[in-house]
């Protein structure tokens, strides 16, 4: 009831609407003094129960007669988890603790990034000394091995995958198997719960619009799309990515030596000698050196020159205006300019072209639209000013990829 009250308000009176956020934005009275609701938090120097420092929790909110923020950790026991899956039970709750404003801090990405690891690190540690899990993998093993062809082993299939793909990764690149590999995995695991569950590969077909929106308002919080709304997108995104696998990157331009500079009539000398003679020097400044040592060793005029020397021409290399040959002869130098060829302008719409636009919708549904999905441009301010500042690098980052892949 109090919502309606206030948006009937706020439509009612602007100024009320600016007032409001205004207010709620500097909002700093006694329920958040620390102003850590919300954020994600680090625990320190925390005497009574030293096991938990340096874990990371999410402040659920504070207890003005106790002055504690209630913390709840970020992080379920591997053990524990797995511990109740064997038993038969549901996964533990997280666990809560009433704490001191004093002993938390923010959490920075580093100490998120720290977390992630060593959670990973236990939980695999946990799966990998479970007895019921090394069941279920011997169980599928053995399911794997039994639809395979005879003699043929799920560690052959495995070892021709690994070939195949690195085949792929030398041809097409790392970021274009990445999104072959993503493209071929989508359907399927959409479709997951119906395969899972025995269903024909028709049925899994039919369920494929409703399985795929229901993904796409998980992922953006965007309730109000369609069946027919979410395929249009699926195929967008198909036709993108394909445009993409298949176009190719533009060649990179190899510099090469100019063969044409010793004549049309003498292509590097008369002999093996001579051509490989020829090939150690292409500029004039090597002439000039191989002349002055030489006459410091007091040799004869063209004595490290090839006995065919003097009928081979040479072009100087700085594009100067006349030839000189080993008789020391001048000519005309009849060349002609040649303008380099014109590159084509490099598509730029690529993987992190997609990854960046479903980044800033993603973080735009976040900032700017209310509960109810509706837009608020109020808000938006609000939530960016509040921002931290981490993620307003990646929110930049995401807005310069995009232009840079459709404006430059």
């Amino acid at each position: 009831r109090i919502y309606f009250i206030l948006e009937r308000n706020l439509r009612r009176n602007p100024i009320f609407h600016i007032g409001l956020f205004n207010k709620m934005a500097d909002n700093t009275d006694a329920s958040d003094p620390a102003n850590l609701i919300g954020k994600a938090v680090k625990i320190i120097n925390l005497a009574s129960r030293q096991e938990l420092n340096g874990h990371l929790g999410k402040v659920m909110g504070f207890k003005v007669d106790r002055e504690r923020y209630t913390v709840q950790l970020s992080a379920i026991s591997p053990a524990a988890a797995a511990a109740a899956s064997r038993a038969g039970q549901s996964a533990p709750q997280a666990q809560t603790f009433d704490l001191k404003a004093h002993n938390l801090v923010a959490a920075t990405l580093p100490d998120r990034v720290m977390e992630k690891f060593e959670t990973t690190k236990t939980l695999f540690r946990t799966i990998y000394g479970d007895p019921a899990i090394r069941e279920q993998v011997r169980r599928l093993y053995t399911s794997i091995k039994t639809r395979l062809p005879p003699g043929i082993k799920p560690e052959h299939v495995g070892i021709g995958a690994l070939v195949l793909s690195i085949i792929l990764v030398r041809f097409i690149g790392f970021s274009k198997f990445i999104m072959l590999f993503c493209l071929l995995s989508m359907v399927p695991l959409v479709c997951m719960p119906d395969i899972a569950a025995g269903t024909d590969a028709k049925t899994c077909l039919k369920k494929f619009p409703t399985r795929w929106r229901e993904i796409l308002v998980q992922a953006t919080g965007y309730t109000r799309i369609s069946e027919k709304a979410a395929i249009i997108g699926f195929g967008i995104l198909l036709l993108l990515s394909l445009k993409i696998l298949f176009t190719q990157a533009a060649p990179i331009p190899v510099s090469s030596v100019n063969t044409e500079s010793l004549g049309p009539d003498n292509t590097w000398g008369t002999n093996d000698h001579t051509r490989q003679f020829w090939k150690e020097f292409e500029t004039a400044e090597d002439m000039y050196k191989l002349g002055f040592a030489d006459a410091e060793a007091s040799k004869e005029y063209g004595a490290s020159l090839p006995v065919d020397a003097a009928s081979i021409k040479l072009a100087l290399s700085s594009g100067g205006e006349e030839k000189i040959s080993s008789a020391g002869e001048y000519e005309s130098n009849d060349w002609q300019y040649q303008s380099p060829q014109s590159t084509k302008k490099q598509n730029k719409f690529g993987f992190t072209t997609i990854i960046a636009i479903v980044s800033l919708m993603r973080t735009l549904k976040e900032l700017a639209f209310t509960p109810d999905n509706r837009p608020n441009f109020q808000l938006f301010l609000t939530n960016l000013k509040m921002l931290e500042s981490w993620k307003l690098g990646l929110l930049g980052v995401c807005v310069y990829q995009i232009f840079n892949a459709f404006l430059f």
